[in-house]
């Protein structure tokens, strides 16, 4: 998976205000890694979890507590960057990019800047049901959405789907593109694996109920499978 975010450098600075934990970037620092990359993470978190982040959102572009608290990460981040022996070469800016794009952009002007789009600002809230289409927030995250694709040297994406609505809606080149599947965290061998015919099959999801998931096409699965399928399915999450 990691060999698609292509870069001639051996060394990379995980860098922005994004929570290095979040399953996504922690997979792929993992996963460079694993392929002999060495990843240096300049993270400074300043979203706080998704619940903060949502609530931060549904507050709109007036949000002084938050902006206070980016501009104070935005000062040790470039405190760090002045102080360091060496200016950093290649960034991987984390989930949520957009924002750090522009102001890493400013700090670091020549520095090859590759930003996981993930998903766009604009379908987050959208999809979260934050704001109108044409209202001040949703118009303030396609604006920022659009520049920091334009910004960035390489934008990681999660399918192919996604990279042709950005191609479409943003001007994403496609050749600068690289989609970079989810993934998952290695759960290991299990402790007791289901053996014989007559065991039934367990499927989990673990994650948020919002239509972005796709819960619904799960539960519409299970209604048409049928009670009597021989599979049990777990929802494990909110929303």
């Amino acid at each position: 998976m990691c060999n698609r975010i292509v870069t001639d450098s051996h060394v990379i600075h995980f860098m922005g205000t994004h929570d290095p934990a979040f399953s996504r970037t922690a997979i792929l620092k993992h996963g460079l890694r694993q392929r002999g990359v060495t990843v240096h993470d300049w993270a400074m978190p300043a979203w706080g979890t998704t619940a903060q982040r949502v609530a931060a959102a549904r507050r709109g572009v007036r949000n002084p507590a938050l902006a206070q608290r980016l501009l104070h990460t935005y000062r040790q981040l470039a405190t760090r960057i002045v102080s360091a022996p060496a200016r950093p070469g290649v960034l991987y800016v984390g989930y949520p990019a957009q924002l750090d794009v522009l102001v890493l952009r400013a700090l670091l002007p020549r520095a090859r800047i590759i930003c996981d789009a993930f998903v766009s600002l604009d379908e987050t809230l959208a999809d979260r049901r934050i704001g109108t289409a044409n209202g001040p927030t949703r118009r303030a995250a396609r604006a920022l959405d659009r520049l920091a694709l334009r910004l960035a040297d390489r934008v990681v994406v999660d399918t192919r789907a996604h990279l042709r609505r950005f191609a479409a809606d943003y001007g994403l080149r496609r050749e600068r593109a690289v989609v970079v599947p989810v993934g998952a965290e290695d759960p290991g061998r299990l402790d007791s694996p289901m053996e014989g015919e007559g065991e039934k099959l367990r499927v989990l999801y673990f994650g948020g109920f919002i239509p972005l998931h796709g819960v619904p096409l799960i539960v519409e699965a299970a209604r048409l499978l049928g009670p009597e399928c021989g599979i049990t399915i777990e929802l494990l999450g909110d929303g």
